[in-house]
């Protein structure tokens, strides 16, 4: 799969801020001729500095870089946070020519560790050295933690006589339960589009995709989702409610879902990936509320993990959600993904009529399946995707310091 994007070089190499030596920790991008941006942020009220730095710069709808560190997540470390952060950004500006605040800046890793600042801004020289148009696969294991593989989709289209580019590169395994946003996501296309834009559209394509998505259910510090246009493929600038832009949003939106998808499937010990599907509820909130409190339940998930189908713990998540429902009204349906084969397990609140226990264990025992719980209390629905806990989980986080 080609990685390049008109307008935009990458970089990813070893710095040393990780423990392990030659691990690829500090990655860049680079937009020579600039790009405008918008970015949606972590609602944790513990945010990294870099959250900060980048809303505030952000406002101006420009930037002309991003600097990624992975290791170190910069955050909880007082008021040398922030100052760190600036100095790594001014460092990186230094190197390419550009103003500080021309540069945005990520860092996702360990908490309250002190940022190794000479580490990074040693590591400058060779990381502007080796940006490259086909360097986003670099980039990509630079912003690596916990996940197993490079996470990156690119997509062709059309909008109009004009071809145009996108591309998604993320990091994300563990500490995955976004609001707002998730994990560290780059979205970079050749369009032209204004930077509000990019940003009703970023929160639009991100709602039911990389903001429907949970692996442990506790919200990163760092989580940080971009979007840069460069304006090369030539296009009029988007407008919005424009025949262009609704098709640029679809690209996004499906490309948003790929990676939400890589990253739910890439899970600190996962071995399924599985949608928990809520409908019937009076409203979208309420319905989320429950999906999200079942796709979270360490109970559904290791219980799944054994595709064992303990429903028991399904109806015990539901309806500890905080959500009023009627338990006689309750109906419960394990579903292959593709929806060839469903197994009824729950009617009215009950075990369904003929209901077999071997048929709903085959369904969790697939990579991919789905739970379809309806309310049976209005029109509402909300899918949320998320995976099975394993023992390898409670390992890789037990021995995430180590």
């Amino acid at each position: 799969m080609s990685s390049t994007i008109s307008g935009f070089l990458a970089a990813g190499i070893a710095a040393g801020i990780k423990k392990k030596r030659g691990l690829f920790d500090l990655g860049l991008i680079y937009a020579p001729g600039g790009a405008s941006a918008a970015g949606i942020f972590t609602t944790n009220r513990v945010a990294a500095p870099a959250v900060a730095l980048d809303r505030e710069r952000l406002r101006a709808g420009r930037t002309f870089a991003v600097l990624v560190n992975s290791g170190n997540a910069n955050t909880a470390v007082g008021r040398r946070g922030m100052r760190d952060a600036r100095l790594c950004t001014a460092a990186a500006a230094r190197g390419l020519r550009l103003r500080p605040e021309q540069v945005l800046m990520s860092s996702t890793g360990v908490i309250g560790e002190k940022l190794p600042v000479q580490a990074v801004t040693g590591a400058l020289p060779e990381l502007v050295r080796s940006l490259r148009p086909d360097g986003f696969f670099d980039f990509a294991r630079a912003i690596m933690t916990t996940d197993t593989h490079p996470k990156l989709v690119r997509r062709s289209f059309r909008l109009g006589r004009t071809r145009a580019h996108l591309l998604g590169v993320a990091k994300g395994s563990g500490m995955i339960h976004p609001r707002m946003a998730t994990l560290l996501v780059y979205f970079l296309t050749d369009l032209a589009a204004p930077a509000p834009l990019l940003r009703r559209l970023l929160r639009e394509a991100a709602a039911d995709t990389l903001n429907a998505i949970s692996v442990d259910g506790d919200t990163s510090t760092s989580d940080t989702v971009l979007l840069l246009a460069s304006g090369r493929a030539g296009n009029e600038p988007l407008q919005a409610g424009s025949p262009a832009a609704r098709s640029f949003l679809a690209a996004l939106q499906e490309t948003a879902a790929e990676l939400a998808d890589q990253i739910v499937r890439d899970g600190e010990g996962a071995t399924k990936l599985f949608r928990v599907e809520v409908r019937g509820a009076r409203t979208r909130e309420q319905a989320d509320r429950v999906a999200r409190r079942i796709a979270n339940s360490p109970l559904v998930k290791t219980a799944f993990h054994a595709a064992d189908p303990n429903w028991g713990r399904v109806l015990a998540a539901a309806g500890s959600a905080g959500v009023a429902i009627n338990p006689g009204r309750l109906e419960l349906v394990f579903q292959d993904e593709a929806g060839r084969q469903r197994v009824p397990v729950v009617k009215a609140g009950a075990v369904a009529p003929g209901y077999r226990e071997k048929a709903a264990a085959a369904i969790l025992e697939r990579e991919r399946f789905r739970v379809i719980l309806s309310l049976h209390q209005g029109r509402a629905a909300r899918i949320i995707s998320t995976c099975d806990f394993s023992a390898d989980y409670v390992r890789i986080n037990a021995e995430y310091r180590s």
